[in-house]
């Protein structure tokens, strides 16, 4: 689950909580956080600042969606909390959203994460944990990037060379010698068609590998997962990414940064404190190994990718453009042909499943689940979808010729808390959010 807020630079996109934004209503065990912030307290102190050159361990908030419960492992810079030998508990503020992410709280940097979303294996949420603590220290090191979503990665061929890419880096994870290297060049090949194929979008993956990726990179490493262990992740995160239609406009990250970090650290240690804003993770691979590749012809891919299950994924993935184009078609009904009500980009902060963007080409992307939060009140979209326009100028739920916003402001399929002195008034195109007039 991922959170921005316009206002702030500093709200990190994390990815582990990925599933949904389901509350779970599960009060927060105080032992069990007692013990969650002891592991994490552990695993920075093992660290010592080896991986990154920085001590990673900081504020810690564990938070229940529902209670607004929340257990810190340190004094928070708000009334009303108190300590419990030696953690913090207290109600979260009611403007705050919660999703796993770092975050500025009264001048302070802070990770949170969302109690429900902590595993009960060790390593998993040691990861989740130091995912999170990594995006508080990041802007030190230099390696906040932009946000930007790598639509390109939502095409036939952009989907298909990052799968190729991630079935090519797995494979030369788990050999040597020069079979290492024939799977490390292939992979670059993929890369480097794909940056060719698509240039304008291409920065944007570059840098969600920077932002996302080495976070997770950071989380596994940190873990206590040993080579076999971690290798066992990177099968799941490849095996489940090429086989659901989930989009990866946004999660590519999470799998591209671990698979990088893993080989480069058999290569060479200390490659990533020479990282900088804007580097290609591909690059750093090709100057580690010592490789020298170019972009391939169409015509060349499926003899190159044959190895790497060419047939399979390009059988799927014409199947899933013939169905994005069916989903277009219905986008543009819905959010171009159909009464809509609009909803102003005021201070919107917003909390989303990153595996339900689908873009709309030209207009913005549909969420399909999604809570945002802004001057004029609170909306939360559970299915079916709600449209960001491009720019962040704000939110588009289509309702139907004959919505009554006296009387559908909460259904199964959203709900709709307006603050005080606003008001939903009728427009030309369907409805739209503002003061009310005195």
């Amino acid at each position: 689950m991922k959170s921005i807020n316009l206002k702030k630079t500093y709200i990190i996109i994390t990815g582990v909580s990925l599933l949904s934004l389901q509350s779970f209503g599960q009060a927060i065990d105080l032992e069990k956080a007692r013990t969650y912030f002891e592991e994490v307290k552990l695993l920075t102190k093992k660290d010592s600042g080896k991986l990154w050159g920085i001590n990673l361990f900081g504020p810690l908030v564990f938070v229940d969606e529902k209670t607004r419960e929340g257990v810190s492992n340190t004094p928070v810079p708000i009334e009303g909390w108190k300590e419990v030998n030696g953690i913090y508990t207290g109600k979260m503020p009611d403007k705050l959203g919660f999703s796993n992410t770092a975050f500025n709280w009264k001048g302070e940097s802070w990770s949170m994460v969302l109690f429900s979303s902590l595993s009960d294996n060790k390593y998993e949420r040691g990861s989740l944990m130091m995912h999170e603590l990594f995006h508080q220290h990041q802007d030190k090191l230099g390696l906040i990037s932009s946000k930007g979503l790598s639509d390109h990665l939502n095409k036939k061929m952009g989907r298909a060379l990052l799968f190729l890419e991630w079935n090519a880096l797995l494979k030369a994870s788990e050999a040597d010698g020069k079979a290492r290297l024939k799977a490390v060049k292939d992979a670059l090949v993929f890369r480097k068609t794909r940056a060719e194929l698509f240039p304008k979008s291409f920065p944007n993956e570059v840098n969600k590998e920077l932002h996302e990726g080495l976070a997770e990179y950071t989380g596994m490493s940190l873990s206590g997962w040993n080579d076999v262990d971690k290798l066992k992740f990177l099968e799941r995160k490849v095996n489940t990414n090429n086989n659901d239609n989930n989009t990866i406009t946004w999660t590519h990250a999470y799998t591209s940064g671990p698979l990088y970090g893993f080989l480069l650290d058999q290569q060479a240690s200390g490659w990533n404190k020479k990282l900088k804003r804007g580097t290609d993770l591909g690059e750093v691979a090709a100057s580690v190994f010592n490789i020298n590749y170019s972009a391939a012809k169409e015509t060349q891919l499926s003899t190159i990718g044959k190895p790497y299950d060419f047939d399979t994924i390009m059988r799927i993935e014409e199947a899933r453009v013939a169905a994005a184009k069916a989903l277009q078609e219905s986008y543009a009904k819905r959010f171009s042909n159909e009464p809509t009500l609009f909803l102003p980009n005021l201070k919107l902060n917003i909390q989303f499943n990153p595996n339900k963007i689908t873009p709309y080409e030209n207009v913005g992307n549909v969420y399909g689940e999604l809570t945002g939060r802004s001057a004029w009140g609170k909306i939360k979209v559970k299915h079916h979808g709600i449209l960001l326009l491009k720019g962040w100028k704000g939110l588009v739920l289509d309702v139907g010729k004959d919505w009554n916003p006296e009387k559908s402001l909460i259904n199964d399929r959203y709900e709709i808390v307006l603050a005080d002195g606003y008001e939903i008034v009728k427009t030309e195109d369907g409805w739209t959010v503002k003061r009310e007039v005195d």
